[in-house]
């Protein structure tokens, strides 16, 4: 059978880097400019935001700086599944999944259920192995997880 691959899907990547690179750049001018006052707003969140930005080491707010460098490499993981979009390759061996996602492959025999789930318009991978543990991929293309899905539901029908 031929290999099933399962992108993540780019389109969601996109916008959430989009927004992520804006917000990280927020976050350290804020960060790194004493000037810029941050007043407590209805946004969620803001007084969080103001209250951190008051707590400054030397001029700088350390606590911003470590919030805006996690959401930058999660943004360094997310351009990684936008250069490389397969989230799972599936062949006869059994599943090989992106480094992002910090998995080992996995054998056909080590899978015990396989599902779809559609959740905000994206599509989510449920992966769930013998050894008890559950794993969720997740945006990934419709189709192809529909195709993974297919493909495992057959494969445990011929056993």
């Amino acid at each position: 059978m031929p290999p099933t691959r399962v992108r993540f899907s780019g389109g969601y990547l996109a916008i959430v880097m989009l927004a992520g690179a804006v917000g990280a750049i927020s976050v350290a001018l804020i960060a790194l400019i004493p000037a810029i006052e941050v007043e407590p707003s209805s946004a969620r969140g803001s007084e969080v935001i103001a209250y951190l930005a008051q707590l400054r080491w030397q001029g700088i707010s350390i606590p911003l700086v470590l919030f805006a460098a996690a959401v930058t490499y999660n943004l360094g993981q997310m351009a990684r599944r936008w250069i490389d979009e397969t989230a799972v390759l599936a062949n006869d061996e059994g599943l090989r999944f992106h480094p992002s996602i910090r998995k080992d492959p996995l054998g056909w025999d080590e899978v015990r259920h396989i599902r779809a789930e559609s959740r905000f318009g994206a599509m989510q991978l449920h992966i769930r192995t013998v050894a008890g543990k559950r794993f969720r991929i997740t945006p990934c293309d419709h189709d192809e997880v529909r195709a993974l899905v297919a493909r495992f539901a057959a494969m445990s029908d011929e056993t």
